[in-house]
């Protein structure tokens, strides 16, 4: 479990008060894992104290156990290549003694030591084995989800990330864990922050400072209000970015979270610079220097450029040089090819400032090759994902829009049979009226024939022409071929021998009418329109158990 600040601060107070050799031992082993992170030269040092004391306290640690904390501890300390065979060993001996927690530390660390060398394989791997042994202990995969999300994160698959530590979130709310809930509130904030969208990036921050503040987690808050300040600064907001970053180091500085400090003040030095007001931002930017050994490796190369560009807006190009030199003599020492290139790449900038277009083009050079040897790959890289991405997005997309095209022509083509089906009953309905006003005159008028004849004739040749009309059939008839126009023809090729009226015949039970409503359309009793039914079967070869209305259907 996590401790607060006022927890930690408990611990130390007590380190100093306490006398018993194995609760001293304790103390310093828990405070080097909390402040391994924020502070790993204060880890180093609490270790070296509970190294000299192992011995002495007849402590029930392990000894893998404290391998591995040492392991994390050279993590912590950008010494990676120490700390991996360190933690490989110690997690081979933690899985035989059946220790889960000390099994998911080492797997959370050499997730984290692989995504450091850009291998997401392997950080995926490590990842996957932490989820199964939280999976097999039945506990919630907190450690091996917060990996996960760091893992999509740096591959850009950001949603992903987001889903990632949205369980994490409603893990923590269920859980009541609000310092955990915060901290993933705070993960969101920067990938929203990557995307640009700042907006929800506020939002995600205003959820995650309250729950800091109420946990008295005062890492959480520096980090909340320097996300703040970032969003402002981005705005072009320099006086509101310049207040949250200060309210930030003045918790920082309070508090002795000096791994924060470096960074907020080269910020400020940033946010100062864009204001113009350059001898602040020189002071601030000394300031961060002076951390120098407290984690100011990784931000280096901005101390230095922000250094360099108020040399230069003070026109002191050659200064501007020098200081550049200087940092790139570090940098090479330190190892750190990215940030060489990019000092490449100012000094190239101040060489044009001062006319030396060889030194100019020489640092041009060395940028350019530098890029294309580290961020080259990595970039094409990311092009490959992305790309891959966009057409699989694309296909699917494609697959839709023919989903969609699919069922708009299904409900067309579902309407237009309603439709002919209508209008074959409407067939239906009106020869079964002109069929019963036939009998209808014939019963009234029959008698009176002789004195009559000539209207009565006139009355029943004009009843019996419509009912004999063909000009309502032929309106069905060339509906029906407009939206079934395969139908005929592939009746006709799987039975030629049909006759015409057959071939009605198979059109109405292709629109589902029942054998009165057929025999109504085509003025014909249900007896003839059986009789049909039996001759359509008979020509089709088909068995007693198949369905003759549904044959048709498929048609």
């Amino acid at each position: 479990m996590l401790l607060s600040t006022s927890g930690i601060e408990n611990r130390r107070a007590e380190l100093q008060t306490t006398r018993n050799l194995h609760r001293k031992f304790d103390l310093l082993i828990e405070l080097a894992w909390h402040v391994a992170h924020p502070d790993p030269d204060e880890a180093e040092r609490l270790f070296r104290q509970a190294r000299a004391l192992f011995g002495a306290s007849n402590s029930q640690w392990p000894r893998y156990r404290f391998d591995a904390l040492h392991g994390i501890l050279q993590h912590r300390q950008e010494a990676a290549a120490e700390a991996r065979p360190l933690l490989e060993r110690s997690l081979k001996i933690a899985a035989q003694n059946d220790d889960f927690a000390c099994q998911a530390y080492i797997l959370r660390e050499l997730g984290y030591i692989a995504i450091s060398r850009s291998d997401f394989t392997s950080a995926l791997r490590h990842c996957e084995m932490l989820a199964a042994l939280f999976r097999n202990d039945d506990r919630f995969p907190l450690p091996a989800l917060l990996l996960e999300a760091t893992i999509y994160s740096l591959q850009c698959n950001y949603a992903a990330a987001l889903r990632c530590n949205h369980r994490i979130i409603e893990w923590a709310t269920a859980q009541g864990k609000e310092q955990m809930c915060s901290a993933a509130w705070l993960n969101c904030s920067n990938i929203y922050r990557k995307l640009f969208d700042y907006d929800y990036c506020r939002r995600c921050i205003n959820k995650a400072l309250p729950l800091f503040r109420r946990g008295g987690n005062m890492m959480g808050q520096v980090a909340a209000l320097e996300n703040l300040a970032d969003i402002e600064y981005q705005e072009e907001n320099y006086q509101a970015s310049l207040a949250l970053l200060e309210e930030a180091l003045d918790i920082a500085l309070r508090h002795r979270l000096v791994s924060r400090c470096a960074g907020l003040y080269i910020q400020m030095g940033a946010t100062l610079c864009r204001m113009e007001r350059y001898e602040d931002a020189w002071s601030a930017l000394e300031k961060a220097e002076s951390y120098r050994d407290n984690g100011l490796r990784a931000q280096f190369v901005i101390l230095i450029e922000n250094k360099a560009d108020i040399l230069i807006q003070r026109g002191a190009y050659a200064d501007a040089a020098e200081l550049l030199e200087r940092g790139m003599v570090q940098a090479v020492a330190s190892g750190i090819s990215k940030v060489v290139g990019q000092i490449h790449a100012a000094l190239a900038q101040v060489y044009t400032y001062l006319g030396n277009t060889k030194a100019e083009l020489h640092h041009l050079k060395c940028s350019i090759e530098l890029f294309d040897k580290e961020i080259g790959p990595e970039v094409q890289q990311e092009i490959g994902r992305i790309s891959t991405a966009f057409e699989q997005r694309q296909r699917d997309a494609e697959r839709r829009l023919l989903q969609m095209k699919n069922v708009r022509l299904q409900d067309k083509l579902q309407r237009k049979n309603e439709e002919l089906t209508n209008l074959a009953l409407d067939l239906a309905r009106k020869r079964q009226g002109f069929l019963r006003l036939r009998e209808d005159l014939q019963r009234q008028y029959g008698q009176q024939h002789a004195r009559d004849s000539d209207l009565y004739d006139s009355l029943l040749q004009r009843i019996n022409g419509q009912i004999s009309n063909d000009d309502e059939w032929s309106r069905f008839e060339k509906q029906f071929s407009a939206v079934n126009s395969d139908f005929i023809v592939q009746l006709s090729s799987r039975c030629p021998l049909l006759s015409p009226t057959e071939i009605k015949v198979c059109t109405l039970l292709h629109i589902q009418l029942r054998s009165k409503e057929i025999a109504d359309a085509l003025y014909m009793s249900v007896a003839t329109v059986n009789t049909h039914r039996q001759r359509i079967r008979k020509k089709l070869g088909l068995r007693s158990g198949e369905n003759l209305n549904l044959y048709m259907g498929r048609l």
